[in-house]
């Protein structure tokens, strides 16, 4: 345990969406957590819990050249771990309700999570920052989700993770954004970075002349 004090989480170190997820109070329910969380992965993790649960999510993508940041999700909770059914047990799929940029699909988010709560300006701004900072200090592409905890008394931060591939590419944070933007336009510029990406990274054609090459004629 390396001196952690109790409670801890236990986790499976693979999964998402809170699956699989205790919170422990002795080495003996961290054991009996273990058999659930070898169920769904080879490994699990140990780490903090954190008092006065507060998570915090918010989308990183380039737009020109800059790091852009998209609206602030504060899923909601019922218990004192934020388990799969808090975070997706209520609301519905339904998608066929008309979008327009800057609505949100309310059916499927009732009850879950909270579209740009009302923050300090301060803490949002460190917010957003620190997301920025993370997807530039690791190269991102696409439309990573950054997720962060929080002690909703004291104040203190911790990044908790990178989603890099998050449910829906996290559109709904995109539409509530202060520049939003459309599903199918978050999707059509994730394709066209995608392409220009490849093409970036595509090895260059042999510069070496025919009559030189010691396999001519082979690719």
């Amino acid at each position: 345990m390396g001196g952690m004090k109790f409670p801890v989480i236990v986790k499976p170190m693979h999964l998402g969406s809170s699956i699989g997820v205790a919170r422990a109070t002795s080495i003996d329910e961290v054991q009996a957590a273990l058999p659930a969380i070898f169920k769904l992965d080879q490994f699990g993790i140990i780490e903090p819990f954190v008092e006065n649960l507060v998570e915090y999510n918010v989308a990183v993508r380039r737009v020109t050249g800059r790091a852009e940041t998209s609206a602030i999700e504060k899923p909601t909770k019922k218990h004192d771990v934020l388990d799969f059914k808090d975070k997706y047990g209520s609301g519905s799929d339904d998608v066929t309700a008309v979008k327009r940029a800057g609505v949100m699909n309310r059916q499927t988010l009732a009850g879950t999570r909270e579209i740009n709560p009302r923050l300090p300006a301060d803490f949002e701004a460190t917010l957003r920052e620190w997301a920025r900072s993370c997807f530039l200090s690791l190269g991102g592409t696409g439309a990573p989700r950054i997720d962060f905890l929080s002690n909703g008394q004291t104040g203190e931060l911790w990044l908790n993770e990178v989603n890099p591939c998050p449910g829906w590419y996290g559109f709904f944070l995109w539409e509530a954004a202060s520049d939003p933007i459309l599903y199918p336009d978050l999707l059509s510029s994730l394709i066209d970075e995608a392409l220009a990406c490849q093409r970036a990274n595509r090895l260059p054609l042999d510069p070496v002349p025919q009559n030189a090459q010691m396999f001519p004629g082979r690719a």
